[in-house]
């Protein structure tokens, strides 16, 4: 990772050496030195997806589909310690039934991250999708190999779909990655942490637009299935889109994945539920029955969404 953190460093000073003078854009000495105190950080934390298992690729419609997922530490660092992050994103209609995580260390309690996936969705939206977030309860070691297990309940929409996992983690507080006002908090998802508070009064006055960009925190997004061409275009969005001021810069803003783990089998076929071929057996022609989404029979339906059979054809119906 240190490599590839100074290779991007490296490529956006050479390429703002292309199109604006060095002079005018070269950090007063307590800002460059705090870029390369998060450089340090960032490298401990590195994590890369080497293994991931679907329980099965061709899920029913209403089932459970258990992803496991394994994270290895590119570099051992054990003097740190970090909040554990995972995302899923899935269909729209599917939920996140429990995540479990094994460390070398440990299990570390998890818990829903309504924040995390809200900086994923802004980060990487696909429309018909969602992101589904976790963090650990509290601060745990970090190093060590990850293993993680989320329950997935599947949707009622059939079809084909692929899904993606974004895992890391962050020293900051999760709940901080969304401001006051519900917005995601860009100063820290894309300041690399860095203090706000006080600009660099001696910085020399550039004009124009800097070449460079702000990416996202590395603490955040340290291992993922996002593609690379994805990446890019998400990259290219953001920093058309949005910009952050930092010592009195302003710079757009760009994701960054350290990993990108590409060619897992991520895609799924939701099929029929077997439930609902019970249904196409069993019921009689001659009336009309409700089942519930699972093939269940209901006497007394109330409003919600069922399967109604009348005249040996089955439906999805809205009952009010």
């Amino acid at each position: 990772m240190a490599e590839a953190l100074c290779v991007a460093h490296a490529s956006a000073f050479r390429h703002l050496n292309n199109t604006t003078s060095m002079k005018k854009f070269l950090l007063p000495k307590k800002c460059v030195l705090a870029l390369a105190f998060v450089s340090m950080l960032v490298v401990a934390c590195g994590l890369k997806i080497t293994n991931i298992v679907f329980s099965t690729h061709e899920p029913e419609q209403g089932s459970v589909l258990t992803v496991t997922s394994t994270l290895e530490p590119t570099d051992h660092n054990n003097q740190a310690e970090y909040y554990l992050l995972y995302a899923v994103r899935v269909p729209e209609d599917w939920s996140g039934e429990d995540l479990t995580v094994t460390l070398e260390s440990g299990s570390p309690e998890m818990m829903e991250c309504a924040p995390y996936a809200q900086l994923c969705q802004f980060c990487y939206p696909r429309e018909g999708y969602k992101w589904i977030g976790y963090q650990s309860v509290s601060k745990t070691q970090q190093g060590d190999q990850i293993t993680a297990v989320v329950d997935l309940k599947v949707g009622e929409s059939m079809g084909s779909y692929t899904l993606d996992i974004m895992g890391g983690g962050w020293q900051k507080d999760p709940a901080e990655l969304v401001n006051a006002n519900g917005e995601v908090n860009l100063e820290l998802a894309f300041g690399n942490n860095l203090d706000f508070t006080e600009p660099c009064t001696n910085k020399d006055d550039a004009t124009g637009t800097p070449a460079t960009l702000f990416h996202t925190s590395e603490y955040l997004f340290n291992a993922s299935t996002i593609s690379k061409a994805e990446n890019e275009a998400r990259r290219s969005a953001l920093s058309a889109a949005h910009t952050l001021t930092l010592y009195g810069l302003t710079l757009p803003i760009a994701t960054e994945i350290a990993n990108i783990a590409e060619g897992f089998d991520m895609s799924v076929n939701v099929k029929e539920g077997a439930g609902i071929e019970g249904v196409n057996a069993d019921a009689n022609n001659g009336a009309t029955e409700y089942f519930d989404l699972q093939g269940r029979s209901v006497a007394n339906p109330e409003a919600g969404l069922y399967l109604v059979k009348r005249g040996g054809k089955v439906a999805k119906e809205i009952v009010k």
